[in-house]
């Protein structure tokens, strides 16, 4: 059984995570792709890494957008955690620009295909390619970083 939050944990964790935070730290996580993918590693899966590192900026970025507007308690919730179709859905609601092109990258990125650049499983589906995830990082990176700007959150380039 999951332990109760007090009141004091959960204003505590909602006064930690900022959008400030989520967006840096989306960068470094988008940083990490980059430099991965210039590696060209020779392994069985050498594309796994970077698009497990590509899901998570695109969470991560989605995620800064949308906590301007939103509590870590919904962010974390069943309706979102680590849904990025519809982190992305909301995300667009709520007035960030995401081309039909990246929602049609992003809709691909379900929790199956997620977890599995997490955790290998045979059979064939169908995933993004890599460099249309890196893009889809890149576009997000310059629009959250507009948005969060013009509402005066001071996040790097």
């Amino acid at each position: 059984m999951k332990k109760q939050r007090t009141p004091e944990e959960i204003a505590d964790e909602e006064s930690r995570t900022t959008a400030m935070g989520l967006y840096n730290t989306a960068c470094s996580y988008h940083l990490a792709a980059r430099e991965l993918e210039k590696l060209n590693l020779r392994g069985t899966h050498p594309s796994m890494p970077v698009q497990l590192l590509s899901f998570h900026t695109i969470e991560l970025f989605l995620k800064s957008f949308l906590r301007l507007t939103h509590s870590v308690a919904q962010l974390s919730s069943r309706d979102f955690g680590h849904r990025l179709p519809a982190l992305a859905k909301v995300a667009k609601e709520n007035k960030l620009f995401i081309t039909k092109k990246d929602m049609a990258v992003i809709g691909m990125c379900d929790l199956d295909l997620v977890f599995g650049a997490r955790y290998i499983k045979t059979g064939y589906y169908t995933r993004p390619h890599t460099d249309d995830l890196l893009g889809v990082c890149d576009r997000l990176r310059k629009r959250v970083r507009v948005k969060l700007r013009n509402r005066k959150v001071m996040v790097r380039d």
